[in-house]
């Protein structure tokens, strides 16, 4: 049954959250023998602990809703998709799982394509796929950006590290990883501009430092600035957000800075327990910074600064415990099994840790439960070895 819900999750999990929801609660009711798992895995113990303290702060907000409804958040978006994923035990499934899940998002950004040069309408089937000339399929562009870089890197490691692909694997890989950068770049996402830059440069020199081969490097270098060349000189919306980049005149980056200040001051006030979940957006004091009028605020655009003056110390530590938890295991499947996959999720892992210094990716269910399954998927092997 593990095997089907996983399959399911793969294919309901790209066209938005209601569904996929509903499967995963589905799912943990019936898969009551692996509830076990709660006391033993120590990742999703950890997840279990920051959202009883969560709840438990949010019987003390003033918007009580808005809590419940941010801690229900992180259920759908952390320890049920990790909880999916740890129970997938067949490693054929894992990698044909895998391989669909990108080949699902790829044919996304196929279609979205036609839709960006005006051949299909902006919305179709219920679905955005874009907007202001920019891509943006089910979801924000920043968010977006995140999935394309998540994507991107998977297929990426596993064209340059996975030995045994065959041609066939290796040529989808290939189409995957130009669409998943093409994705990027069309989504305006300065953020995930300079993360794919930086994450792509450690995968590198990883991979000469491995390897001793630079010809495929030079292969992606080169078809990486006909991209980008080809998206700055024909998108005159993505060409100006480039332009206006300024930490005093762009308003985009002011009310990041604005925020991060303002996180800082309420962390001030209330360091143990901070404000509650989702409430440091509703105070009087947040009302009065300089930030983009025209949009709704729900986070403070850093998820370290907004866990910090939502949850307080004590949230940002156990927060913490779950990332080095995470990464810990990783490495150390990464070093008994020397997996393309494991080493590609560290490479996710480090990317959506450092663009989430200027966003709360992480805490948007629609991204988190993607990492968090694709992590439970990785961190089963172990398991799976020793059955």
């Amino acid at each position: 049954m593990e095997i089907i819900f996983n399959y399911l999750f793969s294919i309901i999990e790209q066209f938005g959250q209601d569904g996929y929801k509903i499967l995963l609660a589905v799912y943990f009711l019936l898969m009551y023998k692996y509830w076990k798992l709660f006391i033993k895995e120590k990742i999703l113990l950890s997840t279990i602990i920051f959202i009883l303290y969560g709840l438990i702060l949010s019987c003390f907000c003033i918007d009580k809703n808005r809590a419940f409804y941010e801690m229900l958040g992180y259920i759908f978006g952390w320890t049920l998709p990790y909880f999916l994923g740890y129970t997938l035990l067949t490693k054929h499934n894992k990698e044909k799982i895998v391989f669909i899940t990108m080949a699902i998002f790829a044919a996304f950004i196929f279609v979205g394509l036609f839709s960006y040069y005006g051949l299909l309408p902006e919305k179709f089937w219920g679905i955005r796929f874009c907007e202001y000339n920019q891509l943006r399929i089910c979801t924000f562009r920043v968010t977006f950006a995140a999935k394309a870089t998540f994507m991107f890197i998977i297929s990426s490691t596993l064209l340059l590290f996975y030995k045994n692909s065959s041609k066939f694997a290796k040529f989808w890989l290939c189409i995957f990883t130009v669409l998943f950068f093409i994705a990027i770049l069309l989504s305006g996402s300065r953020i995930y501009y300079g993360v794919t830059a930086l994450i792509s440069f450690f995968i590198f020199i990883f991979y000469t430092y491995k390897t001793k081969k630079v010809k495929p490097i030079l292969y992606f270098s080169l078809t990486a600035v006909i991209c980008c060349s080809y998206v700055y000189f024909s998108n005159p919306n993505i060409k100006k957000r480039i332009h206006v980049t300024s930490t005093t005149k762009d308003i985009s980056i002011v009310t990041r800075i604005n925020m991060h200040k303002y996180a800082i001051d309420s962390f001030k006030k209330h360091p143990l327990f901070g404000l509650g979940p989702s409430q440091s957006t509703i105070q009087e004091e947040f009302s009065k910074i300089e930030k983009e009028k025209d949009k709704e605020q729900w986070h403070l655009h850093s998820i370290y600064l907004d866990t910090l003056s939502d949850f307080g110390l004590t949230g940002l530590l156990l927060f913490l415990i779950i990332i080095f938890l995470v990464i810990k295991n990783l490495f150390i499947i990464y070093n008994q099994y020397n997996s393309a996959f494991v080493l590609a999720l560290i490479f996710a892992w480090i990317a959506i840790l450092i663009g989430d210094y200027v966003d709360t990716v992480l805490a948007d269910p629609f991204l988190s439960s993607l990492y968090f399954w694709f992590t439970g998927i990785a961190l089963s092997k172990q398991k799976e070895e020793n059955n």
